[in-house]
């Protein structure tokens, strides 16, 4: 049964380098199964707080995943130009309107933790960041994060996970997950090169995935995890070429590899 589904894309320009990551829109997509009550609890869904009309509304604007009791792992960019006192998480159903409810203490991105530790960033670019937060989670087990560095996942079957929206514009309530071929970064260079005629250069700690019909992410699924064997492989950032009004099947998906930042998770998680 074909999906046509409206799925992630925030824009991100990766001409030389990766850099300046926005919210953007939709794009189509094919394979997208709802996912069952029971399957990845341990998802979180960011929402900004709003007030209208004296009304409170939740509203989603990227994914994460808990790594730990306290503590979500997200993209950077979900948290540009945000608060925390706007921001909440939902976890522990696969329905965002339906989970329990937590506010942020604070976050803390890659870059920051590093410039604290008068640490020279080994990556510029780095789109990472943690959440901590206002309660402990003890139901839900956390997802391990594997120990994989780039070269070892080309060709996998994986998969991503989020809420991403759908065709008529909005964001769907039930998480979904799609599987996806881990293509190397030369190809990924390759076809985005043929498709739209533009040198790129993807660095080794990102990774292109592809499906075959295609199934892009979209606005939503940003900051998601990437799994293998139930394991965290990389963060979902978005999709390349960067150019978020054209809609095509060429376009790939493009991940944040997690395990070059091992010691960052390890010690923000480890954080009192």
């Amino acid at each position: 049964m074909h999906f046509e589904i409206y799925y992630f894309i925030a824009q991100f320009a990766i001409l030389c380098n990766l850099s300046h990551v926005t919210k953007a829109k939709a794009m189509i997509g094919a394979g997208i199964k709802i996912v069952d009550e029971n399957q990845f609890r341990y998802l979180a869904s960011i929402q900004q707080i709003s007030r209208l009309n004296n009304q409170v509304l939740f509203n989603h604007i990227c994914t994460g995943t808990l790594i730990s009791s306290k503590n979500v792992l997200t993209a950077e960019h979900c948290l540009h130009n945000e608060l925390k006192e706007n921001l909440q998480v939902a976890i522990g159903s696969n329905d965002f309107r339906y989970g329990v409810k937590y506010n942020i203490l604070w976050w803390l991105t890659y870059d920051a933790w590093a410039e604290h530790k008068n640490d020279k960033y080994i990556f510029r670019n780095n789109d990472i960041a943690i959440l901590r937060l206002n309660g402990d989670i003890h139901s839900i087990v956390p997802p391990l994060i594997s120990n994989t560095l780039t070269l070892g996942l080309y060709d996998l079957t994986v998969t991503a996970v989020g809420w991403g929206k759908i065709e008529n514009g909005q964001v769907f309530p039930k998480l979904k997950s799609v599987d996806l071929t881990v293509i190397t970064n030369s190809e990924c260079e390759n076809r985005v090169l043929r498709f739209a005629r533009k040198q790129y250069n993807v660095p080794l700690r990102y990774i292109c995935t592809a499906a075959n019909p295609p199934a892009l992410l979209h606005y939503g699924d940003s900051g998601g995890p990437l799994l293998y064997n139930n394991q965290i492989i990389g963060i979902s950032i978005s999709t390349v070429p960067e150019d978020e009004y054209i809609v095509d099947p060429n376009k790939l998906n493009i991940h944040l590899v997690t395990q070059y930042y091992q010691d960052f998770i390890s010690e923000v998680k480890n954080i009192p």
